[in-house]
């Protein structure tokens, strides 16, 4: 009887651990589990990242090239206006001594039409 019963003891000791063994493996593979699917969720996730990294950098090297065309363009503009501008200086130079010419040839007319009525 002692003997069944230290027998029977030690029968139930080992089914408790076992018990408690099975519940430890089984958490340990829930838990394995769960990494499994957030490792899967963060590839996902670090993968559309990446593809978003590429997506902002193929903009910015369009907005850099857009950028180095429109710097392009307003050196253009700028050459084109400086040009504009020397142009009307020029024009402006040209008209004044135009007009001086004319209030020459003015005087001159008047000058000489003053002559003829005083020699007539």
């Amino acid at each position: 009887a002692k003997h069944d019963l230290s027998t029977k003891l030690h029968s139930m000791r080992s089914e408790a651990c076992l018990v408690a063994a099975q519940r430890k493996k089984h958490r340990r593979e829930e838990k394995l589990q769960g990494l499994m699917e957030r490792t899967e969720r963060q590839r996902g996730e670090a993968s559309e990242m990446r593809t978003e990294t590429d997506r902002i950098c193929e903009e910015c090297l369009e907005m850099d090239r857009r950028e180095e065309e429109d710097d392009e363009e307003t050196v253009a503009l700028n050459m084109q206006i400086k040009s504009v501008l020397a142009n009307k200086a020029s024009l402006r130079s040209a008209l004044k001594e135009a007009r001086e010419m004319q209030q020459t040839a003015s005087s001159n007319r008047d000058t000489w039409e003053r002559r003829c009525v005083e020699g007539k």
